[in-house]
């Protein structure tokens, strides 16, 4: 695939004839995606694309899940295959102008798990070193004491 994809691109950028399918990858998409993607293991997910930090901060939404919880999740995030899909754009998108991201946070209540997409390392983070005021961010995202209180999460 890699074979096929760089004389495309070579060419592309050569000649400047083709069009590269930019909208793919906005910031809109990558959200949409992101959520998409998460939205099967959590249902409530909030996602935010912020290009010039090159970072994708994903909430789950999610209530209690505990620290050893969240390390056990956190090498899951290097073998997903649409995870995967952020190294590619890391390396090709400067070539076709598309926005690059450098961070993915998966974020729960209290902690978050961070991937470094250029080291391919997982770290679990207290959410206040990503954002300041994670928690209240958190919450008020997430609609948390509304939503426990209406549906009994």
């Amino acid at each position: 695939m890699r074979t096929l994809v760089f004389p495309m691109l070579f060419g592309c950028l050569l000649f400047k004839q083709c069009s590269m399918p930019t909208e793919a990858v906005s910031p809109e998409s990558v959200r949409q995606k992101t959520e998409d993607g998460l939205r099967q293991y959590f249902p409530h997910v909030h996602a935010a694309v912020d290009p010039q930090r090159h970072a994708i901060l994903a909430l789950t939404c999610t209530a209690n899940i505990g620290r050893s919880a969240i390390e056990k999740m956190a090498p899951m995030m290097q073998n997903d295959p649409d995870i995967g899909q952020l190294k590619t754009l890391r390396v090709w998108g400067p070539a076709i102008g598309a926005p690059t991201y450098k961070y993915l946070f998966l974020g729960f209540d209290e902690y978050a798990i961070g991937l470094d997409v250029d080291t391919w390392q997982v770290s679990v983070l207290q959410g206040e070193r990503i954002i300041h005021g994670y928690q209240h961010m958190y919450a008020q995202t997430c609609e948390l004491s509304s939503r426990s209180a209406s549906t009994g999460d």
